[in-house]
């Protein structure tokens, strides 16, 4: 026999509106997936249906759907769940945060600082939901030049980035990022997921090194040229009059104040390519963050490259070749400063 089911009527269009805002952007799924069930049941959707999408229970679809009835947006966050007290009260907690500012890098150390200040003894798991719910993340410490740059000369260099962009979107122009990157068989990966007990072990070895001069532009066409020698002033001339040939219109190559950029050699060659339809536009020194194209090269040594590249010098020029052929298609980049 067929289960009685019930449907979300008369829901208005603002309800509608303010729904698809929480089921496409809310931090949780659970809100995610709530705010999408009484959606759907609006729509006509069965709880059977309902349940069979978010492969639950149909007494928990029954559950959400009473709960907005009754509660209304209420019913979409988890209720407080019962538990026994926090060893470390509000104020404590507050000072655990501040202990862990000053020793970022040790958690042991922070749990021995704790118990010296507030006589009660945390363990690390305990010590983690605190300062996971503060929005601590455990990530890579990242390196910066800003201390040496200007950032006068940072700001204005970035306003006129955006206004170059902002005529290549209106189809006026075309806008590249232009830079180079090395890649070796001395691994890059930093984290993985990991059976427990199970190392994933790749091995370091020393080998020749292979350069890439790429041109990315904010659609995600890239454009490469590969070499296994050092890419001095001569090879990137030659890059930048191999990318003379493709552009179709009024183009801005960004590139960085690297020596092989600014050799008198490299110098002598700019008004010919402006005659050509290239404008070569410098980033202020110690800039790196305004040239996308850095994503690129990020993006490929941590998450593209497969393990099996660095099983040999060929198999890791195979992997480049594959993934610059895709950048666009299987690979993309989200460019937002």
């Amino acid at each position: 026999m067929k289960v009685p089911t019930n449907y979300i009527t008369n829901l208005k269009d603002e309800d509608k509106k303010k729904l698809t805002e929480i089921m496409r952007n809310n931090e949780k799924h659970r809100v995610r997936i709530r705010a999408h069930s009484i959606l759907l049941s609006s729509q006509g959707y069965s709880i059977d249906t309902i349940s069979d999408i978010f492969q639950v229970h149909r007494n928990s679809v029954t559950g959400w759907l009473d709960g907005w009835n009754e509660k209304g947006y209420e019913c979409l966050n988890d209720e407080p769940k019962s538990g026994r007290p926090s060893i470390l009260d509000e104020a404590e907690q507050e000072l655990a945060k501040r202990i862990v500012a000053e020793y970022p890098r040790s958690t042991k150390k922070a749990i021995i600082e704790i118990e010296k200040q507030t006589g009660k003894e945390v363990s690390h798991d305990t010590l983690k939901r605190i300062i996971k719910g503060a929005d601590y993340l455990w990530k890579r410490v990242k390196k910066t030049l800003k201390h040496g740059r200007d950032e006068e000369e940072f700001a204005k260099s970035q306003w006129e980035i955006d206004d170059l962009l902002e005529k290549e979107d209106a189809g006026l122009i075309d806008v590249y990022f232009g830079d180079a990157a090395g890649f070796c068989l001395d691994p890059s990966i930093c984290y993985a997921w990991q059976i427990k007990g199970n190392n994933i072990e790749l091995p370091k070895a020393r080998s020749k090194r292979i350069n890439v001069f790429g041109f990315l532009n904010n659609n995600n066409v890239c454009h490469s040229l590969m070499f296994e020698g050092n890419l001095d002033s001569h090879v990137i001339i030659g890059c930048i009059d191999w990318l003379c040939k493709k552009i179709t219109k009024k183009t801005y190559l960004i590139i960085d104040n690297a020596p092989t950029h600014i050799s008198d050699e490299f110098e002598d060659c700019i008004k010919e390519w402006q005659q050509q339809g290239l404008y070569i536009y410098f980033l202020p020194d110690y800039s790196p963050e305004l040239n996308k194209i850095e994503m690129l090269w990020r993006k490929i040594k941590y998450e593209w490259l497969p393990f099996s590249a660095y099983d040999s010098l060929t198999a890791l020029k195979d992997s480049l070749i594959e993934i610059l052929a895709n950048v666009g298609s299987k690979y993309q980049i989200s460019f937002a400063y």
